[in-house]
C-alpha cells in the first residue's frame, strides 16, 4: 500500500478545501456589507423623497388650495364645498371671460411664481412673487377702486390692445408663507379660521344695524 506525501495531501486537499472556505467567509461578509450599505443609501432616499414630498405638498396647495392636501383636523373644520367658498382656489379669476378686463387679470395672475424659501421637517417656507399692481387693483371688487387705480386699469388695458404689456414693465412684491405639517397633511388651523370669520361677520352685522338705525 502506497501513501502519499503530506505535502501532496496539503496541496490537493486541504489547502484548496481552506482558500474555498476563507472564499465563502470573504463573500459573505461583503454581501452583508453591501446589504447595510444599500439599505443606509435607502433611508437617506425615502427620507429626502418625504422632504420633497412636503415641499411639493406645499407649493401645489399654494398654487391650487387643494382641499384634499389638508389635515385631517382641519378638514373636520369644513366641508370642501364650504372651504372652496372662502379660500383662493389657483387658477381662478374674478372676473368672467366677457369682462373688459379679463385679460389683464389673467396676464397679471400669470406672473405669480413661488419659491421653497426654506424647508424642514414639518415646516415649510414659501415666497410668493406678484406683481405690485395687483395689490392696488382689486379684480374681485373694480367698484370700490380709486380714481387713480382705474386709471391704472384702464392703462394697463391699452397697453395690452397695443400688445406692449410686458413683465420688466412691472415691479414685484413678495412676501412668505409658512406651511406647517402633521401626520395627516397640511395644518392651517381652520378651527381658529373659522372663528375669526365668525367674529367678522358679527361685527359687520352689528354696523349695518347701527347705520340702517342712524
Amino acid at each position: 500500500m502506497v501513501f502519499a506525501p503530506s505535502s501532496l495531501i496539503l496541496t490537493n486537499y486541504y489547502l484548496p478545501l481552506s482558500e474555498a472556505l476563507y472564499t465563502k467567509s470573504r463573500l459573505e461578509f461583503e454581501l452583508k456589507h453591501y446589504k447595510a450599505i444599500s439599505l443606509l443609501i435607502s433611508l437617506f432616499v425615502i427620507t429626502g423623497c418625504m422632504k420633497q414630498s412636503q415641499q411639493e405638498i406645499a407649493l401645489e396647495f399654494q398654487k391650487t388650495g387643494k382641499y384634499e392636501l389638508l389635515s385631517t383636523e382641519d378638514k373636520s373644520v369644513y366641508t370642501k364645498n364650504e372651504f372652496e367658498k372662502f379660500w383662493p382656489q389657483g387658477g381662478d379669476l374674478s372676473l368672467e371671460p366677457t369682462s373688459k378686463y379679463f385679460e389683464i387679470e389673467k396676464y397679471l395672475k400669470s406672473l405669480i411664481t413661488f419659491k421653497i424659501k426654506n424647508a424642514k421637517e414639518n415646516e415649510i417656507i414659501i415666497t410668493i412673487f406678484y406683481p405690485s399692481v395687483l395689490s392696488e387693483i382689486w379684480f374681485d371688487n373694480l367698484e370700490v377702486l380709486t380714481k387713480k387705480n382705474k386709471d391704472k386699469l384702464e392703462n394697463l388695458y391699452l397697453a395690452n390692445k397695443k400688445d406692449l404689456l410686458d413683465v420688466s414693465n412691472f415691479k414685484f412684491t413678495e412676501f412668505d408663507k409658512t406651511y406647517l405639517f402633521n401626520d395627516s397633511g397640511i395644518f392651517i388651523d381652520l378651527a381658529l379660521v373659522k372663528k375669526t370669520r365668525e367674529t367678522s361677520e358679527k361685527i359687520n352685522k352689528i354696523r349695518d344695524s347701527v347705520k340702517w338705525h342712524s
